[in-house]
């Protein structure tokens, strides 16, 4: 998965002393390229070109619906250099696959500069499209742009609700955990860009009642409250946050069950995020043949974590006879590798249980550079643009 922020600026490909200290900048982020600057361009007097060439910078977008000024058509002369339009050059643009990228139908490079800047709009379907360009009775070959799924720009677009244990005893302690989790378009864990309060409803309050609103802080991913549980029955808890797509989560309160035969395991979120303030949490129930919940036993609970350096938990919990709780909990570290972790909780006498849990960092790993146009001319009235994408992968 890749999140991708673009930034672009202007430069001379006279101004080599500038430009060697911006490649040189951008090479200590592990970022490379390459552009080639022309001789002095001569100018299409008599109003015709040789060729047309496109560039596309950066060749890979965000399939968010948005437009960008990263398509770059540009006027050649018979050597494939540069040349300047005497007049306006009216060029006509295509894509292949309008579905995932649309250009406009036409465009103009304006007397006096060799190429014209153009945007591109990607819709909402991820894809790959060529762009080419045609005038004069000239086509410039085809250039190829990709675009990826929305959430890559780790922007929040959804709510999640999450509960722990989703299956309650009526009159059950210690109360229920409730989480709700701000999600980019791919379902990942990002954190608020400003506090958002957030509605919270149950289709059957007798059965469960959770907060009328919650508050995720900004900085934060998520954030956690109690559930009150009442008769027996279920409920459907919902977010509400305008703008955002909401992911509604049932949960069953019952009374309780046979005897305990294993061991279920939930993890509040099991989606991760490096840094924060709020404590993700590990739940781990008792259930009888059926599922159904039943009093915590007299046990000792062993715990561990497959790869400690993405997330780790304490090695085991005495659970007190007397107690009767529906559940125990465990606080969750997260690590500083990115990656994934499976949990095990076991104790003698029951079935264990497995979860797994995701670790994303929270700053970008790759800076990519991309010049446009491809060419330069070598003159100073002549600019091109960098364009400087940052890429979490």
């Amino acid at each position: 998965m890749r999140a991708m922020t673009l930034r672009t600026a202007r430069f001379r490909a006279s101004a080599l002393q500038a430009a060697r200290g911006a490649i040189l900048f951008v090479a200590a982020a592990a970022v490379a390229f390459c552009w080639t600057a022309s001789v002095p361009p001569a100018s299409a007097d008599d109003g015709s070109i040789a060729d047309l060439a496109v560039t596309v910078a950066p060749p890979v977008l965000s399939a968010d619906g948005s437009s960008q000024p990263v398509l770059y058509v540009q006027a050649l002369g018979d050597d494939s250099h540069p040349i300047l339009a005497s007049s306006a050059l009216e060029v006509a643009l295509f894509s292949s696959n309008p579905a995932a990228v649309r250009v406009p139908g036409r465009v103009q490079i304006p007397p006096g500069s060799s190429y014209v800047i153009v945007p591109l709009t990607t819709t909402l379907t991820p894809g790959a499209a060529t762009i080419t360009a045609v005038g004069q009775g000239k086509s410039s070959p085809g250039v190829l742009v990709e675009t990826v799924a929305s959430g890559n720009l780790g922007v929040p677009v959804g709510v999640e609700l999450h509960v722990a244990p989703p299956k309650l005893l009526s009159g059950g302690e210690p109360p229920a955990k409730l989480a709700v989790l701000l999600v980019d378009g791919e379902g990942q864990a990002v954190k608020a860009q400003e506090t958002v309060d957030i509605l919270i409803t149950s289709s059957n309050p007798d059965a469960v009642k959770p907060p009328s609103r919650m508050t995720v802080s900004k900085g934060e991913y998520f954030a956690t409250a109690d559930l009150e549980q009442g008769e027996p029955g279920e409920a459907i808890l919902t977010a509400i946050l305008p703008g955002y797509l909401s992911s509604p989560t049932q949960v069953t309160v019952s009374g309780t069950g046979g005897a305990a035969e294993a061991l279920e395991m939930y993890i509040l979120p099991d989606t991760l995020r490096s840094g924060g303030r709020s404590r993700p949490m590990v739940v781990v129930q008792a259930v009888d043949l059926n599922g159904a919940p039943v009093p915590f036993p007299c046990t000792t609970v062993h715990l561990a974590s497959s790869a400690p350096d993405v997330a780790s938990i304490p090695p085991l919990l005495q659970v007190n006879c007397e107690t009767g709780l529906q559940y125990i909990s465990v606080p969750l570290r997260p690590g500083s590798t990115p990656g994934t972790a499976s949990l095990t909780a076991a104790s003698t006498g029951l079935r264990p249980a497995t979860a797994s849990v995701s670790l994303r960092r929270q700053v970008p790993s790759q800076l990519n550079a991309f010049l446009g146009p491809a060419k330069l001319l070598g003159v100073e009235g002549a600019p091109g643009f960098l364009a400087v994408q940052v890429v979490d992968m």
